[in-house]
């Protein structure tokens, strides 16, 4: 996230980075998994729906500003939908096979990033 707080007015600076986070996440399947054995813990535990709800408040006032850094409509609501739609891009590449896991999470980010 600090990274991405970093490329605030540097769309092509975000969408790289963003990039090379989520192409982390392709070689590091477990923690893909961790995160969401915890999102469905935190459906039953408050103590850990408390801590993810922080991470992702913290995550979409990053988006949101990278968003206005680059000149582009924002609103939290907005940034939220970005953030909710990068779960499921990793998810969707890893169901994808092996050789076209990193085109596709390439494409998909760049055109939710450019929009």
């Amino acid at each position: 996230a600090l990274e991405l707080a970093g490329c605030e007015g540097d769309e092509d600076r975000a969408v790289a980075s963003t990039l090379a986070l989520f192409e982390r996440w392709l070689e590091e399947r477990e923690l893909v998994l961790a995160k969401l054995e915890l999102s469905r813990d935190a459906l039953r535990d408050p103590a850990v729906s408390a801590v993810l709800s922080s991470w992702r408040t913290r995550l979409v006032g990053v988006v949101d500003g990278m968003l206005t850094g680059a000149g582009k409509s924002h609103s939290t609501a907005r940034a939220e939908a970005m953030v909710a739609s990068f779960d499921g891009l990793i998810v969707a590449a890893l169901q994808k096979p092996l050789a076209e896991r990193r085109a596709f999470l390439t494409e998909s980010l760049t055109l939710v990033l450019h929009e």
